[in-house]
């Protein structure tokens, strides 16, 4: 123990010390394995932490082999006594109300622990709030042990909440606790219905055929979250706190060999590549057959009129098509989308703030037959009113690709199956493609009052590129919707316009290969960019390679809008502006440049600057 925080008497004011003497004694004298034990069950929890999960809790990489071992002697003092208080509560009940509310009280006792323990555990940082100038009240709170959704993070030096009062405390994580529960009391109507809660296997429900009403339900995102993996460490202190008033829940049908969770039906994929090497859970076609079974299994036990809703959000749409193709598969057809603000996450696929509800039914026995032409038509309708309600609400460009997927399959999901005028059947994919290229077209992205659609299709695609990801990585599935969008090949962009990347694509911002009168718009002003630093005769020829009109009111649309989106101090940024402030110079010279070529292909050579 290094400092101690405390409140100052006299200013109300946070001030830190050095530990008084008599304060080390206690705190290093805390010995939490003296304590009677849980039923056979160790004060302490001594669940291993399963080998290679140091990816989700971080401690094991370091030598923390248990779950208990996370917590320093001091903490899992504190908890180990408080749960077996909440357990010697719910005796105390149920001598006094029913047996149920009295494990009802002890469950929300419990989740205050789980509370506590994301900010009274080693790893815990400071959380600042205010601003360096005093713009704002300053204040310093302890920050929980996540890094990011199921990551618990480890560090030697961490912030330690202390018993009694202050953030993190059971007296701060309470007091809110309670507070909603008032809220949902005082709101509750007296002839309101308790509610009854299973647990089961989402590919294994409990309910009898055509039973249910409505189905609800959130799938993992392939690997965004370890949830079992990371929820052990609260699953554990669960086990030791309610293992009396919910047998039920932990009666050791819930656990695996090692007293953790049960993983075996898991639907995630748990890492991929390396990470993931000799877990069962890391096979991506192991998620997408059970996410199947999941959805067959919400089939078989909705009535025929019954209302299944799945929320998702993933940025790739090979994601999308799985989960549709699922969907449609199990016999559900889309019969309606919204897109929400649920939740922020940097999840390593995408920084995700809208996820997308998707209404779907059992498909009727009788759908007429789509054409595709009116189909088209109608999905195409469909997506641009919707972007209008969209950008009202600001909804941001991705977010609108991502809720167009849904918008389309609600107009496709109408028919049994669309079918060309060849008689052959039209694909899912081709319905999202579709979707983007209308929520592009719908966006009306115009380049010095040029509208997009007037500009060559690989500029078209820079251009729409830039607009959602500007110098980011794109997973390939992305980046191959992006090319059907256009009617383009994955294989024709690589080199002109996109570059491959170890985490897909990138869009290309140095300058080409060599310009031709082939070469796009979007090649073209990286040529010139590429050969600003050689003088305006240089860039002149360039124009004069691409046999374009020094005047074309499309290149100068591109130069400006490249110049405006990249930032002002980034060299392709830099070399078109001076290019622009030299507009006049660089078209007189290319009027009338004669500049020499390569005898080789009768082309000008571009050098690279960047």
């Amino acid at each position: 123990m290094l400092a101690v925080a405390e409140t100052d008497q006299e200013t109300n004011q946070k001030i830190f010390r050095t530990p008084r003497p008599d304060e080390i004694e206690a705190a290093e004298g805390a010995n939490p394995h003296d304590l009677p034990t849980f039923d056979g069950l160790s004060a302490v929890p001594d669940e291993p932490i399963p080998d290679g999960n140091k990816d989700n809790v971080r401690g094991s990489g370091y030598g923390y082999m248990s779950y208990g071992s996370l917590m320093n002697k001091r903490q899992s003092l504190l908890f180990a006594t408080t749960a077996r208080v909440i357990r010697d509560i719910y005796d105390e009940l149920a001598l006094v109300v029913s047996p149920e509310y009295a494990a009802a009280l002890a469950g929300y006792a419990s989740s205050n622990i789980v509370r506590q323990i994301k900010r009274s555990t080693r790893g815990a940082s400071n959380l600042a709030h205010g601003a360096p100038n005093g713009a704002r009240q300053n204040r310093v709170q302890v920050d929980h042990i996540f890094s990011s959704q199921s990551v618990v993070k480890h560090q030697f030096d961490y912030l330690e909440a202390g018993p009694g009062e202050g953030p993190g405390t059971w007296r701060s994580v309470s007091a809110s606790l309670l507070n909603a529960l008032k809220k949902i009391v005082d709101e509750t109507h007296t002839s309101g219905r308790p509610g009854r809660f299973r647990r089961a296997s989402a590919v294994a429900l409990p309910y009898r055929d055509a039973t249910v009403d409505a189905l609800v339900c959130d799938p993992p995102y392939y690997d965004m979250i370890a949830y079992a993996d990371s929820s052990d460490l609260f699953y554990v202190w669960f086990k030791r706190a309610l293992g009396k008033s919910m047998q039920g829940l932990f009666d050791g049908s819930a656990d695996g060999s090692d007293g953790l969770q049960d993983k075996a039906d898991e639907i995630i994929v748990k890492g991929r590549g390396a990470k993931g090497a000799g877990d069962h859970r890391s096979s991506e076609k192991r998620y997408e057959a059970m996410l199947a079974r999941s959805f067959t299994e919400a089939r078989r036990v909705l009535k025929a009129d019954g209302h299944l809703t799945v929320i998702f959000g993933h940025s790739d749409p090979e994601a999308w098509k799985r989960l549709l193709t699922a969907l449609t598969d199990a016999g559900f057809v889309v019969t309606s989308s919204w897109p929400s603000r649920t939740e922020t996450a940097v999840t390593g696929v995408a920084t995700i703030s809208v996820t997308v509800s998707i209404g779907a039914r059992v498909a009727p026995r009788t759908r007429p037959v789509g054409i595709a032409a009116q189909v088209d038509a109608d999905v195409i309708a469909d997506v641009k009113a919707r972007c209008r309600g969209w950008d009202s609400d600001g909804l941001a460009l991705e977010d609108q690709l991502m809720a167009s997927y849904g918008a389309a399959l609600a107009i496709v999901g109408r028919y049994e199956r669309v079918i060309t005028p060849s008689g052959e059947q039209v694909p899912l994919e081709y319905y999202m493609t579709l979707a983007r290229r209308a929520v592009r077209d719908a966006v009306a992205l115009r380049l010095d009052e040029l509208p997009l659609e007037t500009f060559d299709p690989h500029t078209r695609l820079a251009v729409f590129w830039h607009e959602l990801y500007g110098r980011a990585d794109v997973p390939k599935g992305e980046a191959r919707f992006f090319a059907q969008s256009d009617d383009l090949r994955l294989e024709d962009l690589r080199g002109p316009i996109l570059t491959e990347t170890k985490a897909g694509y990138r869009l290309r911002h140095d300058a080409p290969n060599k310009v031709t009168p082939a070469s796009s718009m979007y090649e073209v002003i990286r040529g010139m960019a590429a050969r600003w630093g050689a003088g305006t005769d240089a860039v002149a020829a360039v124009v004069a390679d691409a046999d374009l009109s020094p005047t074309d009111a499309h290149l100068w649309a591109v130069i400006d809008w490249v110049a405006a989106k990249l930032p002002a101090s980034d060299p392709v940024a830099v070399a078109l502006a001076a290019i622009k402030r030299n507009r006049g110079t660089v078209q007189a010279s290319a009027a009338i440049a004669s500049a020499p070529t390569d005898p080789a292909d009768g082309t000008r050579n571009q050098e690279s600057l960047f």
